[in-house]
C-alpha cells in the first residue's frame, strides 16, 4: 500500500468488494528492482525517480558512486565506534589495577619543537625505543653544540589505546634563535609548531617509566566518565629530568597531559 501511495507500484487490479489487490507476472521485474535498489540503501524517495524516470546509464553509474562513497563513510564510522567500544571495554576490564590520580584541567600553550617521529613496533618495547631516539635526538643537537629549554616530552599520537605500530615523537624545546641554524639529518626529525590547548586533562605519576600505561588509562576513564574526549596528541613530560639521565630503573616524575573537548563537539 505504501508503494501504491509513492506511486512505485500500484497492483494490476483491485477487487471492488473487498479491495483485495492483485499483481501481474509482468510486474514481478519491477518489484525486484525496487527491492534490489533498496537493499543497495536508496531510499524509496530516490527509487521512485530511478523507476518512474528515463535515468541513463551514466546518471545511474554516478548515483551508485555516490552512494558507494556514504556506505563507505558509514563503513569508516561504524569501525571507528568499534575500536572506541574495544578501547572502553579494555579499560573497564583493568580498571581495577588502576592506582588513584588527582586529575585536574590545564591549558597547554603553542609551542615550537624539535623532534623524531617514529613507530614503535610494540607497547611492550615504548621504553627500549624511546629512549634510542632520544639518544639521536641529543646527538644531533649535542653535535651541534644546541641545548633545550624546559622538559623533553613524548607525543603518543593515537586516539585509542594500540598495542602495534605505536606512533610516537619524541620532543624538546629549543631557543626561538636556534631553531634558524639547526640542521635535520634526515625526515625522522623535524622543526615544527605545535596548537596550543585550551582545556588538557593532567595526572601526575611518581613512578617509573614502565608505568606509563596506569595514568594514560586513568586519564582516558576519567575523560569518558566526565563527558570528555580525547582532542589531540597525549603528552608524557619528564619532569625529573631527561630519561638519557635518570634512567629507566630509577623513580621518576611524569606529567601526562591529554587535550580533551566535550563529547560530540568538533
Amino acid at each position: 500500500r505504501h508503494y501504491d501511495e509513492l506511486g512505485l507500484l500500484r497492483p494490476a487490479k483491485i477487487d471492488e468488494e473487498s479491495s483485495y489487490r492483485f499483481y501481474s507476472v509482468e510486474q514481478l521485474p519491477k518489484l525486484n528492482r525496487i527491492v534490489a535498489l533498496k537493499d543497495l540503501g536508496f531510499s524509496l524517495t530516490e527509487i521512485q525517480r530511478l523507476v518512474k524516470e528515463d535515468v541513463s546509464a551514466d546518471e545511474l553509474r554516478e548515483m551508485l558512486e555516490q552512494k558507494r562513497l556514504e556506505v563507505s563513510v558509514k563503513l569508516a564510522q561504524e569501525q571507528q565506534r568499534l575500536k572506541q567500544i574495544a578501547s572502553r571495554l579494555h579499560m573497564i576490564e583493568h580498571e581495577d589495577e588502576l592506582p588513584h590520580y588527582d586529575i585536574t584541567l590545564k591549558r597547554i600553550p603553542a609551542m615550537t619543537v624539535f623532534s623524531k617521529r617514529h613507530f614503535v613496533p610494540h607497547i611492550t618495547q615504548m621504553s627500549e625505543f624511546c629512549t634510542l631516539f632520544f639518544e639521536e635526538l641529543y646527538a644531533v643537537l649535542n653535535a651541534q653544540r644546541l641545548v633545550p629549554v624546559g622538559h623533553e616530552f613524548i607525543l603518543f599520537h593515537m586516539r585509542e589505546y594500540v598495542e602495534e605500530n605505536v606512533d610516537v615523537e619524541v620532543a624538546v624545546v629549543l631557543e626561538s634563535r636556534d631553531y634558524g641554524r639547526l640542521e635535520l639529518p634526515n625526515d625522522t626529525f623535524s622543526v615544527r609548531k605545535l596548537p596550543k590547548h585550551n582545556t588538557a586533562a593532567s595526572a601526575l605519576h611518581h613512578g617509573y617509566f614502565h608505568e606509563g600505561h596506569l595514568p594514560g588509562k586513568a586519564l582516558a576513564l576519567w575523560a569518558g566518565m566526565n563527558g570528555y574526549e580525547s582532542s589531540g596528541a597525549v603528552r608524557e613530560v619528564h619532569l625529573s629530568g631527561s630519561v638519557l639521565e635518570t634512567g629507566k630503573d630509577k623513580p621518576v616524575v611524569i606529567e601526562y597531559q591529554v587535550p580533551v573537548m566535550p563529547y560530540g563537539v568538533d
